[in-house]
């Protein structure tokens, strides 16, 4: 068994396959009681494309986005969603070669500041 992250909440076999658009993977996140996702802008994507985010666990109670930049008007729709569902959509840019991330949005100005990149984080600081 391994983990695809540290904290991830999905522990799979190795060599185990599921892709977010299959039913099977909303299922088994709803059987479990998965309260995050984090995806990159082609995951949110395709699942506004397929109907998926209006679908989303009633146990999520995080999104997170980071590997990309979101398009604002999807960004403005993941954001309204959260808002309704009591949802908190973290929006999040790095560097590979900085750290893992460097700045985040607050989830409070996800909606009024569409694509934007947020603030530094903790300790971290962006200039010039």
């Amino acid at each position: 068994m391994w983990q695809t992250f540290p904290v991830c909440l999905f522990i799979l076999k190795q060599g185990s396959r599921i892709q977010v658009l299959q039913k099977e993977f909303w299922q088994f996140a709803e059987s479990r009681g998965a309260t995050s996702f984090a995806g990159v802008p082609f995951n949110y994507e395709m699942m506004n494309r397929f109907g998926l985010l209006e679908k989303l666990p009633k146990s999520i109670k995080i999104l997170t986005q980071a590997g990309g930049r979101l398009e604002p008007e999807l960004q403005e729709k993941i954001a309204q969603l959260a808002i309704q569902r009591k949802i908190l959509f973290y929006i999040m840019y790095g560097q590979t070669e900085a750290t893992a991330r460097i700045s985040y949005l607050p989830p409070s100005l996800a909606l009024e500041k569409a694509g934007c990149v947020g603030k530094a984080i903790p300790g971290g600081k962006i200039v010039k």
